[in-house]
This record gives structure tokens, sequence and C-alpha cells, in this order.
């Protein structure tokens, strides 16, 4: 049986905490591409405060308004330093960062 892609995963877990009702959503900070007038493609920069690392879904927990980073990997995916930085910075602020190889992650984690 074939492992879930990371975009498997993440639709998985983003359909769940939707069922549930969860205020959640989907967070994306990969620049947008263009074709520049040479036929290149370019990206654009991220908006200036953006950081890098952030996780693929926020959750606000309804009950306990806590913050929770979700990041989505495969079951070989490995954390970026920047997400593995940004993690940490959740935990000392005392928020919850779950990196989620299945959706069974996230609801081990109480979700």
């Amino acid at each position: 049986m074939p492992t879930a892609t990371e975009t498997e995963t993440q639709a998985a877990i983003l359909e769940y905490l939707t069922l549930k009702k969860y205020l959640c959503w989907r967070m994306n900070n990969i620049p947008a591409s263009y074709i520049d007038r040479h036929g290149e493609r370019q990206f654009r920069k991220l908006p200036k405060f953006t950081m890098k690392g952030l996780p693929d879904i926020a959750l606000i927990h309804p009950m306990t308004g806590r913050f929770y980073g979700i990041e989505c990997k495969s079951a070989s995916g490995k954390l970026s330093p920047e997400q593995a930085e940004f993690g940490r910075l959740c935990v000392r602020a005392g928020a919850e960062f779950i990196v989620a190889r299945s959706l069974e992650d996230v609801i081990s984690a109480g979700l």
C-alpha cells in the first residue's frame, strides 16, 4: 500500500478539521511565480515580515484559544531548519506544534 503524499495528508487533515468545525486554515508562504519579459520564471518576494518555516495548517482551538501549527510531512519527510525553529518558537510561546505524517497524528494530539 503506497504511503500518502504531504499534499494528500494535508487535504485529509483539513477535511477532518473542517468537519469538526475547528477554526483552521491553510498557510502558504511560497512566493507566487511569474514569467518575466525574457520568458524566465521568477518568484515574487515574500511580503515584509513573513516568517520562513510557517506550518502548512494553522488552527485556533475553540475551547482553549490555543494556537496549533500543523506541519504535514510524508513518512520520510524532514523539517527544514526554519520549520524546526518555528516549532520551537511555538512551544516556547505556549502554543502547540504538530508534525503530522497522517491524520492519526492530529487525532492523537487531541484534535
